[in-house]
């Protein structure tokens, strides 16, 4: 009987054993593998691939970059529109300080800004002859209007100019907003009172000292006439009850530039970014992008992009060309008077050019001969419309055959000096200085 009872217990002990044995039987043919679990398996497609990334930009040593521009430029939006691009493109972080022309010239006279954008071209030209900048280039333009009171108490919509626009105004001592900040509107303004010969009366002229957005306001309030920039009135207009009543006088063309402050007066100014700054504004891209502003909500430009035209040719004028300084007789030609000359065609290579071309016309020593330079001079200064200055010295002058002015493309007349460094070459050349 015991023997049978411990064969029963050891039966029951060895069925537990192989019923806790792991199953290693593979499952039915007719089952599904199961999935392993998906941490465990390589996703390839979520791996980066070094070799298609574009390599990041250094960043730049100094990215603080300090602008100095007409309230124009940030009122019209542009600015908002532009800033962005360039900061993601380069780096830089800009400050935008946006103040009258007039101010924005003082703060790069001080060395307290690094690049300008500004829109009044004569006090342009006296900044960069005392040399406080270093490059200045045509960036675009827009144009100048007078707004005012939709029932025109003055009757401006019937001038036959800007000066009888802004006379009638006088006359009927109908309120005038001034910005008086000393900005390239407020020159132009001032530009035209002078024209017409009047000193306006503080009975009816109110000079603000704001911007050209809040002048337009103030304006609109006290239903008085202003001017303004294109841009900056159609920005603005839903906020305004003015209307455009007189344009299209030639005068009111209204040109900006981009000038980097000369570092050799401020050693300390953000030299880098503000070229950097002035690349990224004359560049196709930003010209394409400047060229279509305000068009998808105006049905216009604001703005016109201008690079690499003549300022001469928008302003509706043709160069002239002065030729004194140490000379017998100081000469002034006209445009005209240069093409009637005889003309020459010499093969050349800018020393920054890959390849030689032709170029065309007057000797340098035939317009030299009009005007007889001194036996003495040692020097001839190049100046060009914009107040670059190239220097070469009188005897490398004289020894140079195939030196010429030419006559280039939109009528501008350009500095051709063959075998000489690239410095003594200069487009829109506006006078020779003889010392």
């Amino acid at each position: 009987m015991k023997k049978i009872l411990y064969s029963l217990l050891l039966v029951v002990f060895l069925f537990g054993l192989v019923a806790c044995a792991p199953v290693t039987q593979a499952p039915p043919a007719t089952e599904e593998p199961a999935a392993p679990p998906a941490t465990e398996a390589p996703v390839v497609t979520e791996e980066p691939v070094a070799a298609t990334e574009a390599p990041e930009k250094p960043a730049p040593e100094n990215p603080e970059l300090i602008l100095a521009t007409t309230t124009s430029t940030r009122d019209s939006g542009l600015l908002d529109v532009l800033l962005p691009i360039f900061e993601e493109q380069t780096g830089y972080v800009v400050k935008m300080i946006a103040v009258g022309t007039g101010e924005a010239l003082k703060m790069g006279e001080e060395g307290n800004a690094d690049v300008l954008m500004v829109h009044a071209p004569a006090s342009e030209v006296t900044f960069m002859e005392n040399g406080f900048g270093k490059q200045r280039e045509l960036m675009m333009h827009n144009d100048f209007v007078l707004v005012g009171p939709k029932d025109d108490p003055a009757g401006i919509k019937t001038a036959a100019s800007a000066v009888e626009a802004f006379t009638k105004i006088a006359e009927a001592k109908a309120p005038f907003a001034s910005r008086a900040d000393d900005s390239g509107t407020h020159k132009m303004e001032l530009k035209l009172w002078e024209k017409a010969a009047i000193t306006p009366d503080a009975a009816w002229y109110l000079e603000t000292g704001q911007g050209m957005a809040d002048t337009l306001k103030i304006a609109s309030e006290k239903f008085a006439y202003t001017l303004t920039d294109r841009a900056t009135y159609l920005f603005q207009q839903d906020k305004l009850d003015l209307d455009i009543l007189y344009e299209g006088d030639p005068v009111f063309l209204n040109i900006y530039h981009v000038i980097t402050v000369n570092p050799d007066k401020w050693p300390l100014v953000n030299a880098e970014g503000a070229q950097a700054f002035l690349d990224f504004c004359i560049s196709p891209e930003t010209q394409a992008i400047i060229k279509d502003y305000g068009t998808d909500k105006f049905g216009q430009p604001l703005f016109v992009p201008d690079y690499g035209k003549n300022e001469n040719n928008l302003l509706g004028e043709k160069p002239a060309l002065k030729i004194g300084g140490n000379v017998e007789t100081e000469v002034s030609l006209s445009y005209d008077d240069v093409a009637a000359m005889t003309m020459t065609t010499v093969n050349a290579k800018h020393p920054k050019k890959d390849e030689a071309r032709d170029y065309t016309g007057v000797l340098l020593s035939e317009l030299l001969a009009l005007a007889k330079p001194g036996a003495d001079a040692a020097k001839l200064t190049f100046v060009a419309n914009d107040g670059f200055t190239s220097e070469v010295a009188m005897a490398d002058v004289l020894a140079c055959a195939d030196c010429l002015v030419e006559l280039g493309d939109e009528q501008s007349l350009n500095a051709v000096m063959p075998g000489m460094e690239s410095k003594a070459w200069a487009k829109y050349v506006v006078e020779i200085v003889i010392e």
